[in-house]
């Protein structure tokens, strides 16, 4: 099967979470929002695709709105026409996990 992956990594302004959160801009939440909005699109690519992603990277403690984030991706299908279509709408994914 053709194969496309790419790592996704998300740059915010760290934090802490009880002190000053309004401080911060998570690049978790933005690949959490990614994941999300891929996960919704799964629905809607042809069962010949699979899509399937990590997070590897999330933060270094649940009380500081982390600066960083990364989430590995991969789809495939056996149609490389297919897969390039379903990649541009992942990589949409993405940007609206930043904008986000």
């Amino acid at each position: 099967m053709a194969n496309i992956n790419a790592k996704f990594r998300f740059h915010g302004v760290a934090s802490h979470a009880a002190l000053a959160p309004e401080r911060g801009r998570s690049a978790l939440d933005g690949l959490l929002l990614m994941a999300h909005a891929v996960d919704m699109l799964r629905e809607h690519v042809p069962p010949s695709t699979r899509i399937h992603y990590i997070f590897t990277k999330g933060g270094a403690a649940p009380n500081i709105v982390p600066s960083f984030a990364e989430g590995y991706f991969y789809a495939r299908d056996a149609d490389m026409k297919i897969l390039d279509g379903v990649w541009e709408r992942i990589v949409k994914c993405a940007q609206a996990g930043a904008l986000g």
